[in-house]
């Protein structure tokens, strides 16, 4: 391999990781928040769970104290999101380590 080659493939090596890395952090604040979600829902159905609510759903003003679960909220918590989410940070974090060993 030339130089020129080699440092094309450094360059490209040094973009990517940035896109890389810029990814996980997002994969990283869907996983804070998603988590948080599951936090509150655990809390809520381990104490009280006829405080949950829905979208769409009324309540009477007896439950004072209660976690409105957005629809945002449930496409969020979906099992195939997680899986996805979970599956796309493995190979992000496998190609940024490959990455990593061609930078160093």
């Amino acid at each position: 391999m030339s130089d020129s080659e080699r440092d094309a493939e450094i360059g490209k090596a040094h973009r990517r990781l940035k896109e890389v890395e810029t990814e996980l952090n997002a994969l990283s604040a869907a996983a804070i928040r998603i988590g948080k979600i599951y936090s509150a829902i655990g809390d809520l159905l381990q104490r009280s769970p006829e405080n949950l609510t829905f979208d769409g759903q009324s309540t009477s003003t007896n439950f004072k104290s209660f976690y409105h679960l957005s629809d945002n909220d449930q496409k969020d918590i979906d099992a195939g999101k997680l899986r996805s989410l979970a599956a796309n940070r493995r190979d992000l974090l496998a190609e940024k380590e490959r990455l990593e060993g061609i930078l160093n």
